[in-house]
């Protein structure tokens, strides 16, 4: 075992190996809706032989979930004569109202339906959303924002 001598500063030669710290991972984007939307349906259209568009089930209407279906679980569908009615969408801050509703609206842009939007509190995860879904679909030239202040 080597000596260790100290200097005036009280160091220690030869300094002992030190194992650097691991790096830290830095933080990765989170992934926005329509990112999300497209990979999962990407991913379902090569496991399951179903009619999907975006996710979007031509047979069901608009499906639910933004997460991946495990074995033995069911995709959960709005119909469209439903979503032709109102839809109330109730609940406290932070429990995904606004992502419900952007998970619809993205469907309906990526299948060519029209979409009207009233956001009074201006959501700009709503908006950069829809922008992105609209570029997506190549419909672009069809948003129209409307900021009446």
């Amino acid at each position: 075992m080597e000596d260790f001598k100290e200097n005036k500063e009280g160091f220690e030669y030869p300094v002992p190996y030190i194992e650097r710290p691991p790096k830290k991972k830095e933080p990765s984007k989170p992934k926005s809706p329509v990112d999300t939307l497209i990979e999962i349906s990407n991913k379902r259209k090569k496991n399951i032989k179903q009619n999907y568009y975006f996710d979007l089930h031509l047979g069901k209407g608009c499906i639910l979930d933004l997460e991946e279906i495990e074995k033995g679980e069911m995709d959960i569908f709005i119909d469209f004569p439903t979503r032709l009615q109102h839809i109330g969408c109730i609940g406290t801050t932070g429990t995904g109202k606004t992502r419900l509703m952007i998970h619809m609206i993205v469907q309906d842009i990526l299948a060519g339906n029209s979409v009207f939007i009233v956001d009074p509190k201006y959501d700009d995860v709503l908006l950069s959303s829809v922008i992105t879904a609209a570029c997506a679909a190549g419909r672009l030239d069809d948003v129209i924002y409307f900021n009446p202040i």
